[in-house]
This record gives C-alpha cells, sequence and structure tokens, in this order.
C-alpha cells in the first residue's frame, strides 16, 4: 500500500494526464481515509502562491493532507512573461492542482494572479478568507522565475521580471498578510529560497540576487513579526525535479555535475514533495519557536556553503 501509494502521490504532483484521472485521485483519498480531519493543521487555511505545478502544487496538496483548506494562486498564463525560456503554467495546470487537493477532502479555490502586484495580493487574501470564513494562518511565497541570461546581454526586461516575482512579489505577499497575522498574533509565513541564494553562479546573476535578497527579506520580516508571535521562514531547495529539468544530453551532464559537484548526496534533482514536507512542519506547531530560518533541503549541496 505504501509504495503504491508513494508512486501515486509523485505521478499526480507532476501533473501528467494519468495521474489526474479519476481513478488516481479516489486513489490518493482513500490512502488518506480520514487523516485530514485529524491532521496537524486541520481548520486552519492557506494560501499557496505558484501553485499549479511542482513545489507549490506539492505543497499545496501536503497542506491539506494535514487538514488545511487551501487557496492555490498562479499567474496560469504560459505566455504571460517572455524570454525564461519555459512556459509558465496554464489554466488546466492549476485545474488539476486543485482537484488533487480537493481529494484530500479538503476545500480549495484557483485564483488566478500575478504577485508582481501588491493589490493583487491584497484581493487574495480577502478572497481567501471570504471563501473559508476565517482569518488566513498560513501563507507560502513559492512563485519564482528561474532564468537564464548572462549579466552582459540580458535584457532590462529579464532583470526587472525575474526580480519582480522572485523578491518583491514574495514583498507585496507579506505586505498583504503580515499587519492581519500580527494584529491576531498568529500566522506562518513562508517562503522558497534556493541554494543559488548562498552563492554565486555564472549566466543566472538576476535569479541568484532575488534569492540572495529574499533571504535578507525573510530574516528581516521575522525580526519585525516576531514580538507578534508570527513566524516568517524560508525552505532552500538544491535542483528540483520540475518542467525546467533538462532533456537528452543536457540532463545527463546536469545529473552528473549536481551529483558530484553540488549535492553530496547520489541525487541530483529532488521530488517536490521534499520540499513540500519541510514547509508542512514549518506550519506546524512543532516550529512555533522557530522563526528567521533558511532550511536546506538540499542533499548536502549546502555542506559546501562557507557560512
Amino acid at each position: 500500500m505504501t509504495d503504491t501509494f508513494n508512486t501515486t502521490r509523485r505521478n499526480l504532483i507532476a501533473g501528467t494526464a494519468a495521474g489526474i484521472a479519476t481513478a488516481g485521485l479516489a486513489t490518493r483519498a482513500a490512502a488518506q481515509g480520514t487523516a485530514t480531519s485529524q491532521g496537524e493543521l486541520a481548520g486552519q487555511t492557506a494560501i499557496v502562491t505558484g501553485a499549479a505545478r511542482a513545489i507549490g502544487r506539492a505543497t499545496a496538496v501536503a497542506l491539506a493532507e494535514q487538514g488545511a483548506d487551501v487557496a492555490l494562486l498562479d499567474i496560469a498564463d504560459p505566455d504571460a512573461i517572455d524570454d525564461i525560456g519555459y512556459p509558465l503554467a496554464s489554466r488546466a495546470d492549476l485545474d488539476e492542482a486543485v482537484a488533487l487537493v480537493e481529494a484530500t477532502g479538503q476545500r480549495a479555490i484557483p485564483i488566478v494572479a500575478d504577485v508582481r502586484s501588491f493589490e493583487a495580493m491584497q484581493e487574495a487574501v480577502v478572497q481567501t478568507e471570504t471563501a473559508f470564513g476565517r482569518p488566513l494562518d498560513i501563507y507560502v511565497a513559492n512563485a519564482a522565475l528561474v532564468p537564464a541570461a548572462s549579466l552582459t546581454e540580458m535584457t532590462s526586461a529579464q532583470w526587472r521580471d525575474c526580480i519582480d516575482v522572485n523578491l518583491t512579489g514574495v514583498a507585496n505577499g507579506m505586505r498583504a498578510v503580515l499587519p492581519g497575522m500580527m494584529e491576531r498574533e498568529s500566522g506562518r509565513f513562508l517562503a522558497t529560497s534556493s541554494t543559488g541564494g548562498r552563492h554565486g553562479m555564472a549566466g543566472r546573476a538576476h535569479y541568484i540576487a532575488s534569492k540572495w535578497g529574499l533571504i535578507g527579506l525573510i530574516k528581516s520580516a521575522a525580526i519585525e513579526a516576531g514580538p507578534s508571535n508570527v513566524t516568517v521562514n524560508a525552505v532552500s531547495p538544491t535542483a528540483v525535479d520540475s518542467v525546467r529539468k533538462p532533456t537528452g544530453e543536457a540532463l545527463a551532464r546536469a545529473e552528473d555535475y549536481l551529483t558530484t559537484h553540488y549535492n553530496t548526496m547520489p541525487i541530483a534533482f529532488l521530488p517536490p514533495e521534499a520540499i513540500a514536507d519541510s514547509f508542512v512542519f514549518l506550519a506546524s506547531r512543532r516550529a512555533q519557536y522557530i522563526t528567521g530560518e533558511i532550511i536546506e533541503v538540499a542533499a548536502g549541496a549546502n555542506a559546501r556553503f562557507t557560512a
């Protein structure tokens, strides 16, 4: 049963056509049983951004498995941002993710919005709290771009879009949810960082700058929110299996580099569920005294950092 459930889970999170089939959803719901009503996040509500695929989708499902109702927010438009080298998630991707959350027995709503807009994030909070009938407990700022371009050749738009989504987008979420959480003296703000936020990297200066800045943002917000009993943390992954994963010879080269020169454990691309599990922990009561922390889920890549 365990092996079957884990295999089904990976297929569903990946968003394969077979994974979203009715039979697959029924298997998942049956495997969960009544765990959601008794989960450690039972009765809570969450927003996850960039929720249509990969880490965001896995996190939305994992939160729901522990009893949270989830608003899944995504730009849901493959052509919304130019020159990033891969298509963004579609509305169909978002709808599949919503169905997976609903299959756990929890409530889910889709929100199509752009994290670059502060007003859109404010509206997302209102929409979530109205739909679920209670104040927001958890916000996971996961939406991000992972583009490639040399610093000397990238366009101004490429630089701006990466910083606006990866850094300003997180700050917009903070500004939208922290006032309410701090007033209620309860809440969890979480974000997806990257091991790239700990070192330089050629060809991705805009991405590295955004994730390095995110770490400073998390720590600063944790200091401001701490007196109100609100925690602010991030999870920092190494390479993760997603639509951005290369294919063919490029995949072989990436796997060789990741397993011999970057990660210390014998795995190249982590499953998104590995990141989602850490978000669930940080959202739980078990992490009530952890704030300003960057948890490295990095297969040992972080062992190479100097600080």
